[in-house]
């Protein structure tokens, strides 16, 4: 029992002393090495398949919905419902600080991308993870078409493989052993990147919880400082492949965060939503977590 404790207790060490800041040896501000229980680890970096830089000018202004309309993001065949992310696009104007370097989960056509690039001023300290293949092209070509500096990150984060059920805006992913190589670990994700992250925006249909094995260790460090979230597919309203939120905000107060705001997927008018009765769904939330360490620092909406 004595050598099991000892064990679980390294083992716990490994997982805070990866997900904090570590050394970098050049001064380049990002870890090339990491130190784990005295062996040295290389950590691979992401190859251009898996990982894709788009870069845009500080002094442009990045093209959004509410800036430049529906028709500024293309999407081909596929459906698009424009106003379908205004909740998210309002959170993110309201509460994200300008200096946050944010990792988001769900892109699709990148429309709440750009509006994170355009409230960041296109700093480029922002990754995009998006699982579906079949909207990568038009991801890309929306963050160039649209000036939105950003990192396109093709696949999940999470220690084993994942694909995607269904297509569309329902679509998630589900565990799938036989999909291991679109798996990217935290870490190898924020060596790519060349910059930790201390902001999340989740917007991926309950994915969290197939990434907390990842995110977790990081949420402890108190790397992460403020959290902005659609609370879909909840087992609150949703039976089949659902997330269970409450152990996991129970986990976030546990770890010194607080639910800052919350808003009804429905008020069309505070997100500027025409149509909003089209789309909506009356029980779900998009809410707001910060760490207790977090300042604001934001442009107005």
């Amino acid at each position: 029992m004595v050598d099991r404790c000892r064990l679980v207790r390294r083992w716990v060490c490994a997982l805070l002393l990866l997900a904090s800041q570590a050394r970098s040896e050049d001064g380049s501000g990002f870890a090339r090495k990491f130190v784990v229980e005295g062996m040295l680890q290389e950590l691979p970096t992401l190859g251009s398949d898996r990982m894709l830089k788009v870069a845009a000018s500080p002094a442009k202004r990045s093209g959004t919905i509410r800036k430049s309309g529906c028709d500024a993001f293309e999407h081909g065949a596929l459906p698009f419902i424009c106003e379908v992310e205004l909740p998210e696009h309002f959170l993110v104007r309201k509460h994200l600080p300008r200096n946050a370097t944010v990792l988001e989960f769900g892109g699709r056509f990148g429309t709440t991308t750009c509006q994170i690039a355009e409230v960041q001023g296109n700093s480029g300290r922002l990754a995009v993870v998006e699982p579906d293949e079949g909207v990568w092209a038009h991801l890309e070509a929306n963050l160039r078409k649209n000036d939105c500096a950003a990192t396109v990150v093709k696949g999940v984060v999470g220690s084993g493989g994942m694909k995607v059920m269904g297509r569309g805006y329902g679509g998630r992913v589900v565990p799938d052993a036989a999909a291991s190589h679109n798996a990217v670990a935290y870490l190898d994700l924020e060596r790519s990147a060349g910059f930790s992250f201390d902001t999340l925006l989740v917007d991926c249909e309950g994915c969290m919880r197939f990434m907390r094995d990842q995110l977790d260790p990081v949420i402890i460090s108190g790397q992460i400082k403020q959290i902005l979230l659609e609370e879909d597919m909840s087992c609150a309203f949703e039976e089949r492949l659902c997330m269970d939120y409450e152990p996991w905000f129970a986990f976030l107060r546990q770890n010194g965060f607080r639910r800052a705001a919350e808003y009804n997927d429905c008020n069309g008018k505070l997100f500027h939503a025409k149509d909003s009765g089209k789309w909506c769904q009356s029980k779900l939330v998009h809410s707001v977590w910060l760490h207790h360490t977090h300042h604001h620092n934001h442009l107005p909406p």
